[in-house]
């Protein structure tokens, strides 16, 4: 289990408090190295400068109906996770931002966490100001939730959507200019926003050969 350390933050106004937070803090580093190596490109999770055999599973919704999700059944989820040797879930890009109380189970029971963000699998109005704005907001949001998780190792920008505009034909798609930037803009706000965790554009990825073309890289410019 890991080690976890209460914080209490407390905004004052003229010496009076008019905001407080409490958090549950742990000490650790977490990276994901990617080099060049005899195979093409290394993907391993360093942790406290240690690397490790990431395994685990894919995490979607507990439930379909999510109120119906107990604190007792969700922790059985992840204690048996941890139970079985798993030290990772995938947070699934088709589902649900976690609860807290997620968090705090992978917090406590040394579960790190890859986070999709919330797209997956369509083409998205990326040509829409309206849009982006929408989508902005809730990835800040969400960051700013999360980023002080001891379990957050990983930001991803989708999931499969670079998989299938290699793999679908959305290149040739009147709809082009919906769906490439999507993960170039959310993992760079992730840089910005969560330096303790790692980020990559996508899951699963085709490498340096998937690139948005000339007319959606102008979308994602304008934006």
């Amino acid at each position: 289990m890991q080690n976890l350390y209460d914080v209490v933050v407390v905004l004052e106004a003229e010496g009076r408090p008019i905001d407080r937070r409490e958090y549950k803090l742990a000490l650790r580093t977490v990276k994901l190295r990617q080099e060049d190596d005899e195979w093409g490109t290394s993907f391993t999770f360093i942790v406290n400068g240690v690397p490790i055999f990431a395994k685990g599973s894919n995490w979607i919704p507990a439930d379909s109906f999510v109120t119906r999700t107990s604190d007792e059944h969700l922790k059985k989820l992840i204690t048996d996770a941890a139970a079985s040797h798993q030290n990772m879930l995938r947070v699934w890009g088709g589902g649900l931002y976690g609860e807290e109380r997620f968090y705090e189970l992978c917090d406590k029971y040394g579960v790190l966490v890859w986070q999709d963000f919330l797209f997956s699998c369509s083409i998205f109005p990326l040509d829409e100001p309206s849009f982006h704005e929408n989508v902005r907001i809730e990835v800040e949001e969400n960051m700013k939730r999360l980023r002080h998780r001891a379990s957050l190792a990983l930001w991803c920008g989708n999931n499969e959507m670079e998989w299938f505009w290699e793999t679908r034909g959305w290149p040739s798609s009147t709809a082009t200019p919906r769906t490439g930037p999507v993960r170039h803009r959310r993992t760079r706000r992730s840089a910005t926003l969560t330096a303790s965790a790692g980020a990559m554009p996508t899951s699963g990825t085709c490498g340096t050969a998937a690139r948005p073309s000339v007319r959606t890289t102008k979308v994602l410019r304008g934006s």
